[in-house]
Protein backbone atom coordinates (compact mmCIF):
# COMPACT_ATOMS: atom_id res chain seq x y z
CA UNK A 1 0.00 0.00 0.00
CA UNK A 2 1.54 3.52 -0.91
CA UNK A 3 1.27 6.67 1.16
CA UNK A 4 -2.08 8.08 -0.73
CA UNK A 5 -4.14 5.34 -0.22
CA UNK A 6 -3.32 5.14 3.61
CA UNK A 7 -3.91 8.60 3.94
CA UNK A 8 -7.37 8.70 2.26
CA UNK A 9 -7.88 5.72 4.10
CA UNK A 10 -7.53 7.16 7.64
CA UNK A 11 -9.57 10.62 6.23
CA UNK A 12 -12.65 8.22 5.18
CA UNK A 13 -12.69 6.38 8.46
CA UNK A 14 -12.73 9.52 10.75
CA UNK A 15 -15.27 11.05 8.24
CA UNK A 16 -16.95 8.32 9.07
CA UNK A 17 -16.67 8.40 12.30
CA UNK A 18 -17.68 12.23 12.61
CA UNK A 19 -20.83 11.37 10.65
CA UNK A 20 -22.25 8.29 12.50
CA UNK A 21 -21.42 10.03 15.77
CA UNK A 22 -24.89 12.15 15.95
CA UNK A 23 -26.53 8.53 15.02
CA UNK A 24 -25.28 6.63 18.08
CA UNK A 25 -27.81 8.20 20.26
CA UNK A 26 -30.53 6.48 18.99
CA UNK A 27 -28.78 2.83 17.98
CA UNK A 28 -28.98 0.05 20.79
CA UNK A 29 -26.22 -0.96 23.04
CA UNK A 30 -25.27 -4.02 20.87
CA UNK A 31 -24.93 -1.65 17.55
CA UNK A 32 -22.37 0.48 19.29
CA UNK A 33 -20.43 -2.44 20.51
CA UNK A 34 -20.17 -4.21 17.42
CA UNK A 35 -18.94 -0.47 15.73
CA UNK A 36 -16.62 0.32 18.62
CA UNK A 37 -15.25 -2.90 18.35
CA UNK A 38 -15.26 -3.31 14.29
CA UNK A 39 -14.03 0.74 14.43
CA UNK A 40 -10.99 -0.08 16.92
CA UNK A 41 -9.94 -2.99 15.11
CA UNK A 42 -9.81 -1.29 12.07
CA UNK A 43 -7.78 1.48 13.93
CA UNK A 44 -5.15 -0.55 15.71
CA UNK A 45 -4.47 -3.10 12.15
CA UNK A 46 -3.98 0.27 10.28
CA UNK A 47 -1.60 1.73 12.44
CA UNK A 48 0.42 -1.61 13.37
CA UNK A 49 0.85 -1.53 9.18
CA UNK A 50 2.38 2.00 9.96
CA UNK A 51 4.81 0.76 11.68
CA UNK A 52 5.98 -2.08 10.23
CA UNK A 53 4.09 -5.10 11.29
CA UNK A 54 2.21 -7.19 9.24
CA UNK A 55 -0.94 -9.02 9.07
CA UNK A 56 -1.20 -12.33 7.04
CA UNK A 57 -4.36 -12.95 5.87
CA UNK A 58 -5.93 -16.00 5.35
CA UNK A 59 -4.98 -16.06 1.43
CA UNK A 60 -1.31 -15.39 2.56
CA UNK A 61 -1.72 -19.29 3.92
CA UNK A 62 -4.07 -20.74 1.28
CA UNK A 63 -1.43 -19.00 -1.30
CA UNK A 64 2.17 -20.24 0.33
CA UNK A 65 1.23 -23.16 1.56
CA UNK A 66 -1.75 -25.30 -0.30
CA UNK A 67 -1.65 -23.96 -3.31
CA UNK A 68 2.11 -25.78 -3.66
CA UNK A 69 0.66 -28.59 -2.48
CA UNK A 70 -2.31 -28.82 -4.57
CA UNK A 71 -0.42 -27.98 -7.50
CA UNK A 72 2.24 -31.03 -6.36
CA UNK A 73 -1.08 -33.28 -6.29
CA UNK A 74 -2.54 -32.68 -9.78
CA UNK A 75 0.64 -32.25 -11.98
CA UNK A 76 2.38 -35.46 -10.41
CA UNK A 77 4.20 -37.51 -12.89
Amino acid sequence: MNSIFCISFLVMMLYSIVIDCRYWRQRKASQKWIYAIFGSLSLVMFFSWMFGFNFYLPTTYFTRTLSPWVYSITHSD
